[in-house]
């Protein structure tokens, strides 16, 4: 009993750390993304040039990996264009697949180029979704994902009305 304990204790560790995967996605201040999140930009200014999403890749692994990136979209508005951005490569509204780069053993894409994702309402309004999927080329499904929904409603002030019994609208303010 006394050598089963230390096994279960190394198996517990070793499982612990594959549970934080091969490859990692985090934004400027170190927030992680958690694979398969949904992510909400608010697309203030139809009519500015493209809101952004801006992520740095990191491969946890103490081996060197080939990725790739793929977009899908699954709702676009009509009128509105996106592009995405790696190693200081874009691909376009066109091109759906990055090319294969290389991220080398436990480390992160260089600062100066990270991944991104650019949306351009070009003045027409709604809700685009787009999903971003970067797997590892030698293993498929070594992978994290995120999902990107651009849209010009204010989920944050437009989701959620408050009532009192009376059927009164309450208005919450924030100080």
């Amino acid at each position: 009993m006394q050598k089963f304990i230390p096994f279960l204790l190394l198996l517990f560790v070793v499982k612990l750390a594959s549970a934080q995967g091969q490859l990692q996605l985090f934004d400027r201040d170190g927030q992680h993304i958690v694979n398969g999140e949904q992510l909400f930009v608010w697309v203030e200014d139809l009519n500015q040039e493209a809101v952004s999403v801006e992520y740095f890749i990191r491969n946890n692994s103490n081996t060197d990996m080939t990725l790739k990136c793929v977009r899908t979209i699954h709702t676009e508005v009509a009128g509105s264009f996106n592009y995405f951005c790696a190693l200081g490569v874009c691909w376009g509204p066109a091109v759906d697949e990055a090319d294969a780069y290389l991220v080398e053993a436990n480390t992160t894409l260089p600062e100066d180029n990270p991944f991104s994702g650019h949306y351009n309402a070009v003045g027409n309004a709604g809700t685009t979704e787009i999903s971003y999927k970067f797997y590892n080329v030698d293993n498929p499904n070594d992978s994290i994902s995120f999902t990107v929904k651009y849209s010009d409603t204010n989920v944050a002030t437009n989701s959620l009305k408050l009532y009192d019994i009376n059927d009164q609208e309450i208005t919450v303010s924030y100080t």
